[in-house]
């Protein structure tokens, strides 16, 4: 499930890293800036990176234990007849990804 997800991210994280520094190298002749500065902007942009990545991570997880304690039971329904289709249908979806039998009961 994560694979084709891991690999185009991290060649974007080498990527956008290559870059950043590109510019900083380039912003730090321009100015006349102490070298060191590339370096304090190198570890702020990648702590500001890191900790959106964790905010995703965790999102995803959340979302992931959402999905796993899920029951169409439980659920909303805004029109209350229209349940039957809605369970009906997340059946359907459920058998159509191949989550369940295809000949499982509504229970399953």
């Amino acid at each position: 499930e994560l694979v084709p997800i891991v690999l185009p991210m991290a060649f974007f994280m080498v990527l956008a890293g290559h870059m950043s520094f590109q510019f900083l190298t380039l912003g730090v002749q321009l100015l006349n800036l102490p070298g060191w500065t590339i370096w304090l902007a190198n570890l702020a942009g990648a702590s500001v990176f890191y900790a959106a990545q964790r905010l995703w991570a965790k999102s995803r997880a959340d979302t992931k234990e959402s999905l796993e304690n899920f029951s169409v039971k439980d659920a909303i329904c805004a029109v209350e007849s229209d349940r039957q289709i809605v369970q009906g249908n997340i059946v359907a979806l459920m058998k159509a990804s191949r989550r369940v039998r295809k000949r499982a009961t509504m229970a399953e």
